[in-house]
């Protein structure tokens, strides 16, 4: 029989190049399950404050650094809701530091008090596309296919166009806010903190000692 003995140490006993050897081999340690729940709900928060209802299941991401990354999701859209609150930064009741960069919303105030009265029902809605990642907005407004209604018509696109730049902002804010928690998970600093509160020990030279420690634990439990 040899007996082996071996020194380990917690993260902040190492010296700089083990500690480095160490966080390096977790580099993924925070980002292996749903890191990206908290963005989602507060998206989801932030979303229902200005009449976009979207449920968890119908936000999809892919990232970050290649060709194709890119977030999307799906929402129902209350419309007169949605303006009003883009109009008042509704938002700012949830987080009153974001910024949205929302362009202002140019219809007929005519058709306007049509939508407002309900004589005019658009349904909008943002969906998923099927392929690629992106959040595409429509506008069924289901009107006659009639000369008199080609004036609604006009203002209605007009108003489908802002809609899909809502989508685009808020799609783009979304990843943003995906690929700053991303990158905040992988630094050194937060993978250290994940290393400190599961106890983790490392040989001197950094290299893990959860094989050693289960070794260990094991032998001590055998008469």
């Amino acid at each position: 029989m040899r007996t082996i003995i071996i020194h380990i140490y917690p993260l902040q006993e190492l010296g700089e190049a083990a500690k480095s050897e160490a966080i390096n081999h977790f580099r993924d340690i925070n980002v292996h399950f749903d890191w990206y729940e908290p963005i989602y709900l507060d998206f989801i928060a932030i979303c229902e404050t200005i009449g976009l209802t979207v449920k968890s299941g119908d936000i999809g991401f892919s990232g970050f650094y290649t060709q194709g990354s890119g977030s999307a999701f799906s929402a129902e859209a209350d419309l007169p809701g949605l303006i009003d609150g883009i109009r008042a930064e509704a938002w700012k009741s949830y987080a009153p530091k974001l910024e949205l960069a929302f362009a202002p919303l140019r219809i007929d105030r005519r058709v306007m008090a049509l939508i407002r009265r309900g004589q005019l029902q658009p349904e909008a809605s943002v969906l998923q596309p099927r392929r690629g990642l992106s959040a595409r907005a429509y506008l069924d407004y289901g009107l006659p296919n009639h000369k008199a209604y080609e004036r609604i018509a006009g203002e209605l696109r007009r108003l489908e166009d802002w809609l899909k730049s809502v989508a685009d902002c808020i799609n783009q804010f979304l990843y943003r806010s995906l690929e700053r928690e991303f990158e905040y998970q992988t630094t050194d600093e937060a993978i250290a903190e994940s290393i400190t509160a599961n106890s983790y020990h490392f040989t001197i030279d950094g290299i893990f000692a959860g094989n050693i420690k289960a070794l260990t634990a094991q032998n001590e439990e055998q008469p």
